[in-house]
């Protein structure tokens, strides 16, 4: 089970990468602009896995810092063209 440790906004947050997918799969996906992470086939905006993740709302977390979390994941962030 990966594990990531990031620190966002000065907090250190502890996540695993099967819990938070376990949080995705019971939110509905938005609308994906740019960046997305694609998870059994349904595409989440990368901002949205962040919040999602850390239980923040949107305004609390930048782009640069949902890329970092996702990437710490393992996940793959794709961009839709």
């Amino acid at each position: 089970m990966r594990e990531c440790v990031i620190r966002i906004n000065g907090r250190v947050y502890r996540l695993k990468r099967d819990e938070v997918i376990g949080k995705l799969k019971k939110a509905k996906p938005r609308r994906v602009y740019k960046y997305y992470v694609e998870i059994d086939g349904v595409k989440y905006p990368m901002r949205q896995v962040a919040e999602v993740a850390l239980g923040l709302p949107p305004v609390a977390i930048s782009t640069p810092e949902a890329y970092r979390l996702c990437k710490c994941l393992g996940f793959e962030v794709k961009v839709n063209e």
